[in-house]
């Protein structure tokens, strides 16, 4: 990126902050985790930039900071904006947690009015699967990927946090809430497959989420969660992203979620494929007809 392409890039989030609140959002996130290109400027492996966008992370920061304030600019000063950012890429020589203590004060400096913290790349998914220290301790039970990192940056900001990555059970989000300084609990998957839970979580009938165990997981076994074979993880991994979108397609069109292909991971995966590729197929075909 140019430095040109950098400005207009701040300013497209900008409008698009505008555009939003417009239309009537109560507000809007920046979404600077999970390798997207805000996480990108982030992380050292990345961001190889040698000009004023790279180097040391007040550089690699400057982005994200340059993009909140042209986005406070546009939506005013009482419209609440959000970052949502990594606690860690999980990566060797990446992003760390003293990288987004440090980047969450920045942030509080600046007026964020939140921040989310997840974690992980589509190289590393730990928002899929769990950071490698919480898969190894057997009491977790696959809640709360990422409260021992928001611990720390709860202790480093003031402002609201918000943690998302696998609460499932209404005692794991009150602890969090009562004894971690959390202020909200974030859900994705469950909503995917139970868009009424968190009614449920809230009037006391329900005092879990999700479908199973880790909410809803595609294959069991060697073939499940704690496959060793990197291919096996690969499919495993990107079928149940693809899972949870199919999901959310089928609401928008009005449909219920579909949970009967849980256990299938080689057929939504193979699914994905064709529907991929089908998808490439038509946007060649409009783009020469």
């Amino acid at each position: 990126m140019t430095p040109e392409d950098i400005k207009d890039a701040i300013q497209r989030y900008a409008t698009t902050a505008s555009l939003a609140k417009r239309a009537g959002f109560d507000g809007v996130q920046i979404h600077g985790a999970h390798g997207y290109l805000i996480s990108q400027f982030l992380s050292p492996i990345t961001n190889q930039r040698t000009d004023e966008w790279g180097g040391p992370l007040e550089n690699r920061a400057r982005f994200l900071r340059a993009v909140y304030g042209a986005t406070r600019a546009a939506v005013g000063g009482d419209f609440p904006v959000a970052v949502k950012l990594n606690s860690a890429d999980f990566q060797k020589g990446g992003f760390t947690i003293q990288d987004s203590c440090q980047v969450a004060q920045w942030l509080e400096e600046d007026g964020i009015d939140l921040i989310e913290l997840s974690g992980g790349t589509y190289e590393q998914m730990s928002f899929v699967n769990g950071t490698e220290a919480e898969l190894r301790d057997s009491t977790a039970q696959r809640e709360a990927y990422f409260l021992e990192y928001a611990r720390k940056v709860r202790d480093a900001v003031d402002i609201p946090l918000m943690v998302t990555g696998g609460f499932r059970t209404s005692d794991a989000m009150e602890r969090a809430i009562t004894e971690d300084g959390i202020d909200m609990i974030g859900l994705a998957r469950p909503l995917c497959v139970q868009p009424d839970a968190v009614n449920g979580l809230l009037d006391g009938s329900l005092a879990s989420i999700g479908i199973e165990e880790d909410g809803l997981v595609i294959g069991r076994g060697r073939f499940g969660v704690n496959a060793k074979n990197w291919f096996v993880k690969l499919v495993n991994a990107v079928s149940r992203v693809e899972y949870f979108a199919w999901q959310m397609t089928r609401m928008s069109r009005g449909d219920m979620p579909q949970t009967d292909a849980r256990n299938n991971a080689i057929g939504t995966f193979l699914w994905y494929l064709n529907r991929t590729t089908l998808m490439g197929v038509r946007r060649k075909f409009v783009r020469h007809s």
